[in-house]
């Protein structure tokens, strides 16, 4: 056998320094994509905005104290009852007593669901009217989490008594 006929290996491919950038900028080109794509995604489908004017709601906030601590020297007792969605309306139901644990009559009661993720499903404020010495309102739902809230005052610019609670709503069987 002469030394001309030696296998010889196969060339192998070398990694130069333009592969090597090339392979770089693909990776990186990936990472932005990707990255533009859940910004995209996350800013097309929840705003994460609460309220209207956030700067003007912060600067209220020693008026909102105040108004909790005069809610608690009233000493209303308030609860609230819902049943289940029935026709997409579901039934509330509000007891409200003074201190002494009388049923309180004569108030203006509005209350309202709210969405915690989404507000465009809020309802409208229903209006609560009273029968048989308590309050009820009939809002417009769907199944799910919501929150549920309560104004209730006296008339005249009396007393005034808020409330937010978070409800979960069943379609009746």
């Amino acid at each position: 056998m002469s030394t001309s006929q030696v296998n010889q290996p196969a060339t192998e491919r070398q990694l130069t320094g333009r592969g090597f950038l090339a392979i770089l900028a693909a990776s990186f080109g990936f990472v932005f994509v990707i990255n533009f794509y859940m910004i995209y995604m996350a800013l097309s489908t929840f705003s994460g905005e609460v309220a209207d004017h956030p700067y003007e709601t912060g600067l209220k906030y020693n008026q909102e104290i105040a108004a909790a601590k005069a809610q608690k020297a009233l000493g209303w007792n308030v609860t609230v009852a819902t049943s289940p969605i029935i026709d997409g309306k579901a039934q509330l139901t509000v007891d409200a007593r003074d201190a002494a644990g009388n049923p309180m009559t004569g108030l203006e009661i509005v209350a309202q669901l709210e969405s915690p993720v989404d507000r465009a499903r809020d309802s409208a404020p229903t209006r609560a009217a009273l029968l048989d010495g308590l309050y009820r309102a009939s809002l417009a739902a769907r199944p799910g989490q919501w929150d549920l809230l309560i104004d209730a005052r006296v008339p005249g610019g009396g007393a005034r008594f808020q409330a937010r609670d978070r409800v979960r709503l069943d379609a009746a069987p």
